[in-house]
């Protein structure tokens, strides 16, 4: 990660985050989490890391935080959508399952939006 970003310029995939901007964007995440698990859907936070060690005795490597992702399910089951943090914009990126090549992107400051999108029936086929 480049010195100066911000969580709102965090980088998604596995480029590795400070413990700071994985934790802000889990915080991020956990707002749109608390909308959609009010309006019944089912949710899942993965927060990856990576441990690279590096050989020498007594020392156990350097621990690698990856962007956190946000999986959302339909009440019965059927996975719905991932919803990650963007690189450079800080929107919600809202991949909906089966169409995960076209993001929708949801401003920062309206993580509402996200739990509307993926409430919208012609959005969102619940298989």
């Amino acid at each position: 990660m480049a010195t100066g970003q911000t969580a709102s310029q965090q980088v998604d995939s596995d480029e590795p985050l400070s413990d700071r901007v994985a934790g802000q964007a889990e915080a991020t995440l956990d707002v749109v989490r608390e909308l959609l698990r009010a309006r019944g859907f089912l949710t899942c936070r993965v927060s990856r890391i990576g441990l690279c060690l590096d050989g020498r005795r007594g020392t156990f490597g350097v621990v690698r935080r990856k962007a956190p992702e946000l999986l959302v399910y339909a009440p019965h089951g059927a996975k719905v959508a991932e919803v990650t943090v963007g690189a450079r914009s800080g929107a919600y990126l809202v991949s909906v399952a089966g169409n995960a090549a076209n993001a929708h992107p949801v401003p920062a400051d309206q993580p509402d939006l996200v739990a509307r999108l993926l409430s919208d029936p012609s959005v969102v086929d619940e298989r």
